[in-house]
């Protein structure tokens, strides 16, 4: 969808890996995090105009004019991209950047949520991290000890005390241990609200 194109903006919520970030730059486009939410996404697609856009967690890419996400046109531009490369779909990906996750559902009580998500962000502030936020007090918190690699926490909006924690980055070691150290420090802040 990219190729050819200068300076698209595709749309992706903030708990998308950050394979798509690296993969979008090759084509001389950028990506904009917003709050998850499939809506969100489309919102932010039709300001910026996006040619494609997508959820990190969910079954397809948003390909305008459709405002959802399209799992059959998603698997039609993966028979396109094999085509193109003469390659079944595992030695496409073997071209591809190497990224690591961890993800993990943790959970407070419901009274504890924005204080324990204060908490988490003043913490890594400490560290030095990079802070990014969307979607205000219940939105998510994404902090990033450097360039390719994150700790993000998000309140459940449909279950109340429950928190989504996703690690992902290039670095194996790092993700392992930066999971490991959110839900220690998670369940630390917890005990002591």
């Amino acid at each position: 969808m990219l190729s050819g194109t200068r300076g698209q903006v595709v749309v992706t919520n903030d708990a998308t890996a950050y394979l798509v970030r690296d993969v979008i730059k090759k084509y001389g486009a950028r990506m904009k995090e917003v709050e998850v939410g499939e809506m969100v996404v489309v919102e932010e697609m039709e300001k910026q105009k996006s040619i494609i856009g997508g959820e990190g967690s969910n079954g397809g890419v948003i390909i305008p004019p459709i405002k959802c996400r399209d799992g059959i046109m998603t698997l039609c531009l993966i028979l396109k991209l094999m085509a193109s490369y003469g390659k079944k779909f595992a030695d496409v990906l073997e071209g591809y950047p190497r990224y690591y996750w961890s993800h993990n559902k943790l959970a407070c009580g419901p009274g504890q949520s924005l204080r324990v998500k204060r908490a988490l962000e003043s913490y890594y502030r400490s560290l030095g991290y990079k802070i990014k936020k969307t979607g205000g007090s219940t939105g998510g918190l994404k902090a990033l000890p450097d360039s390719s690699n994150f700790i993000w926490f998000r309140q459940s909006k449909t279950e109340p005390g429950i928190f989504r924690c996703y690690v992902e980055g290039n670095d194996k070691n790092k993700v392992q241990l930066l999971s490991e150290e959110g839900n220690k420090l998670f369940e630390k802040i917890k005990a002591a609200i």
